[in-house]
């Protein structure tokens, strides 16, 4: 009966076609891993951080994931931020050599230390990193390669690949303000230099960063602890005041004692 069935033109005809589907079923599978392994290139957005200190500088942070199934090499991380019909370039990393983002595996890229970011609105600077990502898209330079971060509005998308191509966007300017190699907020004013000895009597020096007029004016915040304080009380915001403040509340002689001021005169 079984065999009957099996030699009849109707179920012949049945095991072609589900034999031709299987054969277009490998394929396919064999065509799309092809390109996830040649040809696709996609990174996706896995999460943002952002932090900063009252006197150091601040750092933005991207997660990304390579969904695809070879390394990718990443060499400059962009963002256009999209707002009130222009575009706005922000310079996030920049690889003099290509970090790597292996298959399938999440790389965190962070921003080197910065004071502060121009602002899209022309007015100040950007108060809010968080505000940096809402109507933007992320680019990514890899090799020959550009990738684009897709955001969730594909027309976003595509005016940004537009405006890219044809140059046609503003460029945030992103400004560090450092000592002795330290990348410091744009509140910071002051350069405490001093020099203390340690247990064996040897002199070593310590470098502070201060923000003068705090608490209403009658203190100097310190971006450490010196013998104990972390503020100095003083009323004004020169060197030699500050200096004769340090001299009287803390007991170190003034020759020991330098304090620049940054921006000032």
């Amino acid at each position: 009966m079984i065999t009957d069935l099996v030699l009849t033109p109707g179920f012949s005809a049945f095991r072609t076609v589900v034999g031709l589907i299987a054969d277009i079923a490998v394929l396919a599978l064999a065509g799309y891993t092809l390109y996830i392994t040649a040809f696709s290139k996609k990174l996706e957005l896995v999460s943002p951080s952002f932090s900063g200190s009252m006197f150091y500088g601040e750092e933005m942070a991207l997660t990304l994931m390579n969904k695809s199934l070879h390394a990718i090499p990443v060499q400059r991380v962009f963002i256009l931020k999209y707002y009130k019909g222009n575009f706005y370039y922000i310079d996030f990393a920049d690889f003099s050599d290509p970090i790597t983002i292996d298959s399938w595996g999440l790389k965190r890229i962070e921003t080197k230390p910065f004071t502060c970011i121009d602002s899209w609105t022309g007015i100040g600077w950007i108060q809010d990193y968080h505000e940096i990502l809402k109507d933007s898209v992320i680019g990514i330079e890899a090799g020959k390669d550009l990738i684009w971060v897709k955001p969730c509005d594909a027309a976003l998308l595509k005016k940004a690949k537009s405006a890219y191509k044809k140059y046609n966007f503003d460029i945030l300017s992103v400004f560090r303000k450092s000592r002795n190699d330290t990348v410091i907020s744009k509140s910071v004013d002051c350069v405490i230099y001093v020099r203390l000895k340690d247990m064996n009597g040897q002199f070593y020096q310590r470098t502070i960063f201060g923000i003068t007029g705090c608490n209403h004016g009658k203190e100097v915040f310190l971006s450490e602890s010196l013998c104990g304080y972390n503020a100095i009380a003083v009323t004004g915001d020169s060197p030699d005041i500050i200096s004769k403040a340090i001299q009287d509340r803390l007991g170190i002689s003034e020759e020991n004692i330098l304090v620049c001021m940054i921006g000032k005169q």
